[in-house]
């Protein structure tokens, strides 16, 4: 499941006095602050601020852009994520959490709510930008001006992006440098040498842990630069190094095959996979199977083979259309809740879609309805809730959940509220498109506490797609007709969810 993690503290990039002069010097609401850049004193620029409650706010795209930082803002213009060299960050108006590399985290206080733009309260900007950022940035509240020193290195540390075909070793920098390349083949070994790399050897550690087609490195320094030796998996292929300059780039992709596909090493194909707001991956999630059946009709109707029957028809409807899908199972095998989320958030999900059908004591009961993650808000919801909650009975780690009301839910609940807008908007879509086309009853949208939907870093929503209690919607659900229509369905409001947000973007 996801870790909240809470900081504490101001961080180190806060000076001290900072805490007792902000009022006393501080721009009046509406005004810019100064930023000045300590390389070249005469190099000044200004970012717009906000003052609210004597505290001050500073605009994040309009910061972001004086720094020449990459970003990019949500679909409603409630959320930015700023693209830094090593880390990646995302940010919700009204929202004290955020979200690094796919982690949950709270910094000191919530961005401001605001029509005109996305504001952070200047010490959540030192205490985490000011971290991933590989220059300095402080404050001084005598003047009061922003202070920044470009960064000094050329390369700021390595990450690697694992998927099912490639894995690919990134090298950000701050520029376009010499790289030698040795290829081991007796050996397994890749040898990346920088030869007049300025870096900091600690934001490369031994990588000591298998990151799937590479099975470890080092890093050590050579004369005035670094030599990176990585080791590559048994059976793995090294896919060649490529530069890419916006944002400056080192990539090495290595696979398991001689050849990869054109598409990884296309240099529009990578930089469209790292906008953040692309929601080019869906995951489809089948409940329940193996071991859980799920729910059980009148006549043996087994929900776990509806869902993966409807999810493999949804995959194959979505994938005409050129929409890239993940599934969380392909086939009757038992996967945890928490194991779901965490599959979608590893291989890149933009969107996470649960599917499900009902079930109730009263044999009448009938319909679609469709539920995002939140605080339960009605009777029938909390039932629903429980009933696809009760699979954890399968799981040898019922400990690792919390109980619904517990005060940790709640907060993993808040800090997915970042995407509980377009999880609902994806809600309103489903249930607007697939009841009518279907002729099943609309039974609406609702919110509950959904264990398979916490740790979605993404908008996530569970679909029930009708009951397989009442006999006449188990016999439907029992039909390949039926279910074709239903995936089909399920992907004409996926595609035009996606649609309106890419217009949004535009």
């Amino acid at each position: 499941m996801t870790r909240v993690t809470f900081m504490s503290g101001i961080g180190a990039h806060i000076i001290l006095a900072a805490s007792i002069l902000l009022l006393l010097n501080q721009p009046a609401n509406g005004e810019e602050l100064s930023l000045r850049w300590m390389n070249n004193p005469s190099q000044r620029e200004s970012v717009e601020t906000r003052v609210r409650d004597g505290q001050i706010y500073i605009d994040l795209a309009d910061f972001a852009g004086k720094m020449e930082l990459p970003y990019s803002v949500g679909s409603i213009g409630t959320r930015i994520a700023l693209d830094l060299p090593v880390h990646s960050l995302i940010f919700t108006v009204g929202n004290p959490f955020y979200l690094q590399d796919g982690l949950i985290l709270q910094m000191p206080h919530s961005l401001l709510p605001s029509d005109e733009g996305i504001f952070i309260h200047i010490q959540s900007l030192l205490t985490v930008v000011a971290d991933n950022y590989p220059g300095d940035i402080l404050y001084n509240p005598d003047t009061p001006e922003l202070m920044v020193t470009p960064p000094r290195n050329d390369l700021f540390g390595v990450k690697y992006v694992v998927n099912d075909e490639t894995t690919e070793l990134i090298i950000p920098a701050r520029r376009k440098i010499e790289c030698k390349v040795t290829l081991n083949t007796e050996q397994n070994l890749v040898e990346l040498l920088f030869p007049a790399a300025k870096h900091d050897i600690a934001d490369f550690p031994r990588l000591s842990v298998r990151k799937g087609y590479v099975a470890g490195a080092t890093a050590r320094k050579a004369d005035k630069g670094l030599r990176y030796t990585i080791e590559m998996d048994s059976g793995s292929v090294f896919n060649g190094l490529e530069f890419y300059d916006d944002p400056p780039l080192f990539v090495s992709t290595f696979s398991g095959s001689e050849l990869i596909s054109s598409e990884y090493n296309d240099s529009d194909a990578l930089q469209e996979d790292r906008r953040q707001w692309a929601m080019d991956v869906v995951v489809i999630d089948p409940g329940h199977g193996g071991k859980d059946p799920g729910a059980v009709g009148a006549t043996k109707l087994y929900e776990k083979n509806v869902t993966l029957d409807v999810g493999l028809r949804l995959r194959d409807a979505l994938k005409k259309k050129g929409i890239q899908t993940v599934m969380t199972r392909e086939s009757d095998k038992f996967v945890p809740l928490g194991a779901r989320t965490k599959l979608a958030n590893r291989v890149g999900g933009k969107l996470f879609i649960s599917l499900h059908c009902n079930a109730a004591r009263d044999r009448r009961a009938r319909g679609i309805e469709t539920y995002f993650l939140s605080q339960t808000k009605t009777e029938r919801a909390i039932k629903v809730a429980e009933m696809e909650n009760s699979v954890i009975k399968y799981e040898e780690d019922q400990y690792d959940y919390h109980d619904l009301d517990d005060p940790n839910f709640i907060l993993i609940a808040m800090a997915q509220a970042q995407f509980v807008q377009e999880s609902q908007e994806l809600a309103g879509g489903l249930q607007a498109i697939v009841p009518r086309n279907t002729g099943l009853k609309d039974r609406g949208v609702d919110q509950a506490g959904f264990y398979v939907l916490v740790g979605a870093s993404m908008p996530a929503i569970l679909f029930e797609m009708g009951f397989i209690s009442n006999r006449k919607e188990e016999e439907k659900l029992r039909r390949p007709k039926f279910r074709q229509k239903m995936a089909d369905n399920i992907c004409n409001a996926v595609v035009a969810f996606l649609s309106e947000n890419s217009a949004k973007e535009n």
